[in-house]
């Protein structure tokens, strides 16, 4: 998604866990190619209903373009009414001020990096693995990978884009081992604006 889309999806968060219909729409994405059946399965398997939209949204933040039509003709039949929703937050976000990278690179300035020398975790790579989406191929070649690298991943990972995008991670890790810090990593997810920052703002002093 884009991310005017992804901040379209935030603004409607309260709204869409409240009143969409999880099961009705998942129909309609794994149809349009948007979600696997593993997305779904996993999906199934949560207990209530506003955490399976809080899911689904999540997920849906890391698909591709074609996500966020996807999920408006998933809701046109009986949910037009957020649909209604979803363009009016779309509208807003799109007229809001572009300040997401200079905040970013401000934070970053001052040093507010948690940890900055600690190196990363596997829990830090999935972390980030779960907030990016088809701009991973950009991450790659500015972590440094080589393109018989990044199509590994791929080969690997024919599933799961997640997979793919962690298989990644784990291949920058492995090469620079002790200087696989946070630090880097945080830098280098900043530099490209396709990269919304939750794939890494877990990983900022909020304070």
């Amino acid at each position: 998604m884009t991310k005017v889309h992804r901040r379209a999806l935030d603004k409607a968060l309260p709204e869409l866990c409240q009143d969409l219909d999880v099961d009705e729409v998942i129909i309609h994405l794994i149809a349009a190619g948007i979600l696997s059946d593993e997305n779904q399965e996993n999906i199934d398997a949560i207990p209530t209903r506003t955490a399976k939209a809080r899911e689904l949204l999540r997920i849906l933040k890391t698909k591709g373009d074609a996500a966020w039509q996807a999920l408006l003709n998933g809701l046109k039949d009986n949910q037009s009414f957020l649909v209604d929703i979803l363009k009016r937050h779309e509208t807003s976000a799109q007229n809001e001020e572009p300040e997401g990278e200079n905040e970013v690179a401000n934070i970053i300035q001052a040093g507010t990096i948690k940890n900055p020398d600690t190196l990363v975790t596997d829990q830090d790579l999935n972390k980030v693995a779960e907030g990016l989406g088809p701009e991973w191929k950009k991450v790659a070649k500015v972590l440094g990978l080589k393109p018989q690298q990044i199509f590994q991943c791929e080969a690997d990972n024919p599933l799961s884009v997640h997979d793919k995008i962690f298989d990644m991670l784990n291949k920058w890790k492995r090469k620079l081992r002790k200087d696989a810090t946070r630090h880097k990593l945080v830098n280098a997810l900043a530099k490209i604006s396709d990269v919304d920052p939750i794939a890494y703002e877990f990983m900022l002093d909020s304070e």
